[in-house]
């Protein structure tokens, strides 16, 4: 089920595949922002545990989605005290707001995070994670943030007046 204009701002479930993801094209004038969460599993061993693997896609999603990047990727690799629970941890923070993504090679599992205060659809996102992670299942979960947030703020007088 993906939220439209009039649902509640409920945290919502999309199970794959996402082919309804078209219609939830938010408008801003709504809500400030869409926060798109993936959890993918049964993903590829050598793809999650790879830091380059990583950087590139922190590196080239944003521009895949209409964004625009302000920092270079953070990737770091994690040693868990429990070795399943290792795994690589990255962030790239756009000019819209941020991307990360978690990943557990050896549960086969990876986690990302995509909100932007910019129109976006998930599933050009979902192929783009497929293509680099190589998953075989995948929920996504969609948040629309900010609800009256750009109207609170429309008729405030600008700093330089």
């Amino acid at each position: 089920m993906s939220m439209g204009l009039h649902d509640s701002p409920q945290l919502s479930r999309v199970a794959a595949p996402a082919s309804e993801d078209t219609k939830s094209r938010m408008t801003l004038q709504t809500a400030f922002g869409k926060h798109i969460m993936l959890d993918m599993r049964l993903c590829d061993y050598e793809r999650l545990n790879s830091l380059e693997n990583c950087f590139t896609i922190l590196n080239t999603l944003p521009e895949r989605i209409g964004m625009r990047k302000i920092s270079a990727p953070h990737v770091f690799r994690y040693e868990a005290p429990n070795p399943i629970d290792s795994g690589i941890t990255g962030l790239t923070i756009i000019a819209e707001s941020h991307i990360s993504l978690h990943t557990f090679p050896k549960k086969g599992y990876a986690f990302a995070d995509i909100f932007s205060c910019k129109s976006f659809i998930s599933d050009p996102v979902i192929k783009f994670f497929r293509e680099y992670l190589e998953f075989q299942h995948f929920d996504v979960f969609t948040q629309n943030r900010g609800y009256g947030f750009a109207e609170r703020f429309e008729n405030l007088p600008s700093p330089d007046r």
